[in-house]
């Protein structure tokens, strides 16, 4: 397997197997990162996208036109941690795809790794990924709230039959950016495709999922340059802490790259790219999911209406930005029911609380594989924050199907636990990754917002 950079003028280019694959920036911001950081961004991004790809060809060898990467060990333990995550949505056990894993060989054109100067004057702003999500709307929302100037990019994937997630989210940009005057530019990210296991004609997998966010904290950092901005703000939560032990024994992050601790390693590598200047931070970090949707649709309402959290990857969402048929649509929605947010507010048309959506709760089901859970739900890691909702909803009168499942099954156990599911899903848990110049200012509304559950 040959793959091979190409320089581009608005960014990074790579051709591999016939085909060519490019990171598209804004001119502008693109010109104003050094040329040293450039080729040093190339180097690794380009290992970072293609590592997985042997495991898929069954490649013993790879050969890259690039110098070796700097952070080629960071991200061989990232894919390690991704292998044992995707596992079980593999034929293969975890042991043999580690094995094919650490049998192939990388080969780099030389082995003088870059690293470059950097001397930018960096200020207290914030480069905020942006996705509609509830973690990105309440980031935006806080960093308003406490004046921290901040700049929104949303990354572009690349169009896939059947996914709708940029046309949804394009319409969103325009009555955003109209409604609230903040300007969200877009980084085109052709090579994301490179991670989509159906581009390649394979079954769809998980593996390389978990190297998104470690892309992207590389993918931003000319933004942050542009923008002369100290932190990389991403929305990973509470329960991106959370593991079980997957079929063959491992122990599993349903999406290690968003763990608090390999925010410190995405911390290291801004840092070692931007002379310690860059911090990557998550100021939703101390918080669980339902205390997200709490502050969000409570103190923040008019932002709170642009929540988008479905991937939109089936012709059931062409014309909805919930498709309403997917595990992560019906966490949406019992999290709103238990909080008292208008549903029909945010884009949902359907009752998802009629029988036939049964099996795309974790509560009730670990999951048919003919239905469309994500993998966080498949591990059965958010059964008792649904467990929760489901009696937060049944007190607040609201009726269904699966209340009166609820009721049958869970509402004596929920009854039993209410003190510590409350204490635990409304709770202000720890944060390492909030700067302390900005930490009062933020734990101070969480206070304010979940004094009651506390």
């Amino acid at each position: 397997m040959n793959v091979e950079y190409k320089k581009l003028s608005e960014g990074i280019g790579l051709r591999l197997m016939g085909k060519d694959y490019k990171l598209t920036y804004p001119k502008r911001v693109w010109d104003d990162y050094p040329e040293g950081l450039k080729e040093m961004l190339a180097d690794n991004l380009i290992y970072l996208v293609t590592m997985h790809l042997p495991l898929l060809f069954n490649e013993k060898e790879v050969d890259y036109n690039t110098s070796f990467p700097y952070f080629k060990p960071l991200f061989y333990e990232n894919m390690i941690n991704d292998i044992i995550a995707s596992s079980d949505t593999c034929p293969e056990s975890s042991a043999d795809l580690l094995r094919k894993f650490v049998n192939i060989d990388y080969h780099f054109r030389d082995y003088n790794v870059k690293m470059a100067s950097y001397k930018q004057c960096i200020e207290e702003k914030a480069i905020i990924t942006f996705t509609y999500g509830k973690e990105s709307l309440l980031t935006y929302a806080l960093c308003n709230e406490i004046g921290l100037d901040s700049l929104l990019i949303y990354i572009k994937e690349p169009e896939l039959k059947d996914v709708y997630e940029n046309k949804h989210k394009s319409i969103l940009n325009k009555h955003f950016n109209k409604n609230f005057n903040a300007d969200v530019m877009e980084l085109s990210n052709d090579i994301g495709i490179l991670r989509q296991n159906r581009h390649w004609g394979f079954d769809e997998s998980s593996i390389a999922g978990c190297l998104q966010l470690t892309s992207y904290c590389l993918e931003l950092l000319p933004f942050s340059q542009y923008f002369k901005a100290g932190y990389l703000m991403f929305g990973n939560e509470k329960s991106c802490n959370d593991f079980y032990y997957n079929n063959d024994g491992f122990r599993s992050y349903p999406i290690f790259d968003q763990t608090h601790e390999w925010m410190i390693q995405l911390e290291n590598v801004a840092r070692s790219m931007a002379n310690n200047h860059v911090h990557v931070v998550s100021i939703v970090e101390p918080l669980h999911e339902i205390a997200i949707m709490r502050i969000l649709h409570s103190r923040y309402k008019e932002i709170g209406k642009y929540q988008m959290s479905c991937f939109t990857d089936s012709l059931d969402g062409k014309d909805n930005r919930w498709c309403q048929s997917c595990s992560k649509c019906m966490r949406m929605f019992i999290f709103m029911k238990a909080l008292g947010i208008d549903v029909g507010n945010v884009g949902f048309t359907k009752n998802l609380l009629e029988r036939e959506f049964e099996k795309l709760y974790p509560l009730f089901s670990n999951g048919d594989p003919h239905t469309k859970m994500i993998r966080y739900d498949h591990t059965g890691n958010g059964k008792d924050e649904q467990m929760l909702a489901f009696y937060m909803a049944y007190k607040n009168g609201v009726k269904g199907d699966l209340i009166d499942e609820f009721k049958k099954k869970f509402l004596e156990e929920a009854k039993s636990r209410e003190d510590e599911l409350y204490k635990k899903f409304f709770g202000i848990h720890e944060s390492i990754t909030i700067p302390d110049k900005i930490k009062n200012g933020i734990l101070s509304i969480y206070k304010e917002e979940l004094g009651e559950y506390n």
